[in-house]
């Protein structure tokens, strides 16, 4: 080790042990410059041999927060403390359903990591848009349809009800309301800047009755319909069925909290509904009468939301539906507007491919590992075989049943995802159609003063 004395006043620096002699003020500043710049050599080696023996933690994806992988343990009223198996440390962010299922404020970089195979339909409607001129205001003007309709608009992350048709039927006036209600969380919960955007919605089982091609937010469409935007269902907001259906976020948990083990459901196939939007359920009853795997039933509605007293004892609730081992899927008078509930469920499902599409429909998968449900004829009429290949072949129905968790229920079906898929279809909207004037909000009512007087 160096022995250093540092002396002020007249005398410079010399080692222990020797006298020191008088020098210039200019030499012993040279001096002490030369020991300040030893200290900091001395300082800099310790820090940068410490930082070497450190390990480098590394942030795989920098362009969000990061979410820490540690688990904590709580005892008694002290602080929590991580588990011993886990460090806190940056990693990349995914997509999981015990966490983020009811995360309504994911950002777009995450919705798209978790959800993009959902996003296909949006992709596909501005495609088409883009390749015939895009969206013009005078294609929301929305006099052509008699109900159903609402012309709104979004501006500085307002939403405004510019125009409606006819809501006063029994089930349009919940359904607009459940939409507008969804628009206006994926507004307010968005941690991404929202577009400006005027846009007009069906909620009418015919969006496009006359199939004429018209240009508007539906809840379903027919493949030649290529022009209709489809936009998350109502019924992921709530729907009011009296003691049968309820919030969508509701009803997962009841499914969550009371649905059997796969070993301890009821080893049959459930269906009920009534039987007159279309022949095809007709054709189910008559498939499933007299099969022992059967409990299909028709039932009958007094009201848009009640059923007749003679059918009340024969309901089976959708969280009900979770305790069977197999569910049949049919179309109403359009789409099936209970399908997304059957999908909730940890269940082997049977229905014909469907002729409505809806925003999941492309995550279907008929055959192959990664099968989520048993395509049949629209007939119906080979149901019963399909039922005793899947009771013959337990572990089959029992995958696909595993699929269709992972997909739907987990997946794309969760009020995240829906969420995302508002959030994406206003951006897309907006690519393809114009910016509203900065005045536009005028011309409605904002949401907030529009739902007291609904």
């Amino acid at each position: 080790m160096f022995s250093i004395m540092v002396r002020y006043n007249s005398i410079r620096y010399a080692p222990f042990g020797t006298k020191p002699s008088t020098t210039s003020w200019a030499s012993k500043q040279r001096v002490g410059f030369l020991v300040l710049a030893f200290f900091i050599a001395i300082a800099v080696s310790i820090a940068s041999y410490a930082e070497s023996t450190l390990p480098v933690v590394q942030n795989d994806f920098p362009t969000e927060p990061f979410s820490p992988s540690i688990t904590t343990t709580v005892t008694g009223t002290g602080r929590p403390t991580p588990t011993a198996d886990r460090v806190l440390k940056p990693t990349r962010w995914s997509f999981d359903s015990q966490r983020d299922s009811n995360d309504y404020g994911l950002s777009a970089s995450q919705c798209d990591l978790a959800f993009q195979p959902l996003f296909e339909e949006i992709s596909r409607a501005a495609s088409f848009a883009r390749n015939n001129g895009g969206v013009s205001p005078t294609e929301l003007n929305i006099s052509w349809t008699k109900k159903g309709a609402v012309h709104a608009l979004i501006q500085d992350r307002q939403l405004y009800i510019l125009s409606t048709t006819e809501l006063e039927s029994g089930f349009l006036l919940p359904r607009a309301i459940a939409i507008l209600q969804s628009i206006y969380r994926a507004i307010l919960t968005s941690p991404n800047p929202v577009p400006n955007i005027e846009f007009s919605f069906s909620v009418s089982d015919y969006a496009d009755p006359n199939h004429v091609n018209k240009t508007i937010w539906a809840l379903t469409r027919l493949a030649s319909e290529e022009s209709t935007w489809l936009m998350s269902d109502f019924a992921y907001f709530s729907w009011p069925m009296n003691g049968l259906i309820g919030s969508y976020a509701t009803v997962r948990s009841r499914i969550s909290e009371r649905e059997p083990a796969w070993k301890d459901k009821i080893d049959k196939a459930v269906w009920r509904g009534s039987v007159k939007p279309n022949k095809a359920r007709q054709d189910l009853i008559n498939a499933a009468e007299g099969k022992d795997w059967s409990d299909v039933r028709g039932i009958e509605w007094s009201s848009a939301k009640n059923l007749t007293k003679a059918s009340r004892k024969y309901a089976v609730s959708v969280v009900d539906h979770c305790a069977y081992k197999y569910l049949i899927g049919t179309e109403g008078r359009s789409y099936s507007g209970r399908l997304k509930y059957l999908q909730n469920c940890h269940s082997t499902l049977l229905m014909p491919p469907p002729t409505w599409i809806e925003p999941h429909h492309s995550l279907l998968v008929s055959s192959g590992r990664e099968q989520n449900y048993v395509p049949l004829n629209q007939n119906y009429s080979d149901l019963d075989e399909k039922m005793k290949d899947l009771l013959a072949t337990p572990d089959k129905a029992r995958s696909i049943a595993d699929n269709a968790v992972k997909t739907f229920k987990d997946g794309v079906l969760t009020p995240a995802a829906q969420t995302c898929y508002w959030r994406r279809m206003f951006r897309e909207w907006r690519d393809i159609s114009f910016e509203p004037d900065a005045d536009a909000w005028k011309r409605g009512t904002p949401f907030e003063t529009w739902i007291i007087g609904a």
